[in-house]
């Protein structure tokens, strides 16, 4: 494992002291998500979100992304959205990639899951997002949640 370039230091110490103020945002910014794309009950897709995965996908599936900062801010609430299907099926919580060798490291992710019986993962649900928001109109919420949960499970 070889040790963080001051710049990835640099990163990690900015996403650690923003840490708090993510996870707090977390509730009000999936019912801000689910009240943005018209969904009946916003306030449910906190305790129930794969409930409303069906909904988000056929709103998202159309949806136009007019510009880079459209899409960035877009990617927050998915990447929220998505990080709480993922532990509601299968455990784990929010934490930071500290790990200096990791694609992801100084980057919010979710887990860890167990894979199997010598490996755990983690997802990092805003990169996943960012791809996902990146695709043509056509995209598939569903299917990319699929996907990730797919490779969790080893199929």
């Amino acid at each position: 494992m070889s040790a963080p370039t001051p710049e990835r230091e640099a990163l990690l110490a900015l996403t650690t002291a923003g840490f708090d103020e993510f996870l707090s945002e977390r509730r009000s910014a999936l019912v801000e998500f689910a009240e943005g794309l018209g969904l009946d009950d916003p306030r449910g897709i906190v305790d129930k979100p794969d409930q409303y995965l069906a909904a988000a996908d056929a709103a998202l599936r159309g949806l136009t992304i007019a510009d880079e900062e459209d899409r960035s801010t877009l990617a927050v609430f998915v990447g929220y959205y998505i990080a709480e299907v993922l532990m509601q099926h299968f455990g784990g919580r929010w934490s930071i990639d500290e790990s200096p060798d990791s694609t992801y490291f100084g980057c919010y992710v979710v887990g860890p899951f167990s894979v199997s019986e010598s490996r755990e993962a983690f997802a990092c649900p805003p990169s996943i997002a960012m791809r996902f928001l990146s695709e043509p109109v056509g995209r598939s919420l569903a299917k990319v949640i699929a996907d990730i949960e797919g490779e969790l499970r080893n199929d």
